[in-house]
């Protein structure tokens, strides 16, 4: 939060980091995106788009691990 541009934080520092801490469960340790984090970034966005809140999709087809276990294969990592 500190290294954020103070117009990203806004007034409220304190409501900034509510927010900033809600998000933490879309980051992965491994790369990996996780199903839960898909999830969380669309409670995120129903908050302020509406075409969001309202829509009606599969969250499994927004994105994509094929890039991250392409790269472990080819570096021989988990990371």
């Amino acid at each position: 939060m500190a290294k954020m541009p103070p117009d990203m934080v806004g007034p409220d520092r304190r409501l900034y980091l509510t927010a900033l801490r809600k998000t933490i469960p879309m980051y992965s340790d491994t790369a990996l995106m996780d199903p839960k984090g898909a999830l969380a970034v669309v409670a995120a966005l129903s908050q302020s788009l509406p075409d969001v809140a309202s829509g009606r999709f599969d969250v499994s087809n927004t994105y994509t691990n094929r890039f991250v276990e392409q790269a472990n294969a080819k570096l021989g990592g988990s990371r």
